[in-house]
């Protein structure tokens, strides 16, 4: 039976009651069928703060109010993702391509990356038995070389396994702690993120272009 109460003339849009597809809990000026992306208090993962055209999702905006070591960490995954995305969805003929005079591919990118990884972090800070730090220029040389097995898909997963390495091991250390180093006689991880970030990002440049040259994908990450 009818709420008697309740005046069938009234307009619904007037009197919550008479339409269930009313939310009560919304602003009466809220439109509850607006887009989301038009009206972001609808949407909790939109942040109003940013610009629209910021990416919330990535770490370095994620860390732009946080500490040292935080903004360290981000902008050098960021770069460690662009690398990762450069080289995913190629064909591992074209991944190994040579597109320059010089033995720079999108391949070898990852492939001396990993082994850049490598020494800084574990190598460098806590080195299992038998690892040693690199420093000649004939295994700089080694990891651009690509071989028959350095698959697209080889290359990515022992880059992030390598990354994951480096994060663990950077974590056990404040950023004040001082290792030896060969060439510099002393670094702290500091400097070890500092550098990572320029080499990664310097990198992360080069497979840019070769894969624009390669099939025309852009973008900056």
């Amino acid at each position: 039976m009818a709420d008697l109460t309740v005046d069938p003339t009234l307009d619904p849009t007037t009197d919550p009651t008479l339409d269930p597809t009313t939310d009560p809990t919304l602003d009466p000026t809220i439109d509850p069928t607006l887009d989301p992306t038009i009206d972001p208090t609808l949407d909790p993962t939109i942040d109003p703060t940013l610009d629209p055209t910021i990416d919330p999702t990535l770490a370095p905006v994620i860390a732009r109010t946080g500490d040292e070591r935080a903004v360290l960490e981000a902008f050098l995954d960021l770069h460690r993702q662009v690398v990762l995305t450069k080289l995913r969805g190629l064909a591992d003929a074209d991944a190994a391509r040579r597109l320059v005079p010089s033995d720079t591919t999108v391949a070898g990118v990852v492939k001396h990356l990993t082994m850049v990884e490598a020494n800084w972090f574990p190598r460098l800070l806590a080195p299992e038995p038998g690892e040693e730090h690199l420093t000649s220029p004939q295994s700089g040389q080694e990891s651009w070389t690509i071989r028959a097995d350095d698959t697209v898909d080889r290359l990515a997963a022992g880059y992030e396994a390598a990354c994951a390495r480096s994060r663990a091991v950077a974590a056990r250390f404040p950023l004040d702690h001082v290792v030896s180093q060969p060439q510099l006689d002393e670094v702290n991880l500091r400097w070890i993120y500092v550098h990572m970030i320029e080499e990664t990002a310097r990198h992360a440049g080069h497979a840019d272009i070769l894969r624009e040259l390669t099939d025309g994908q852009t973008g900056a990450v």
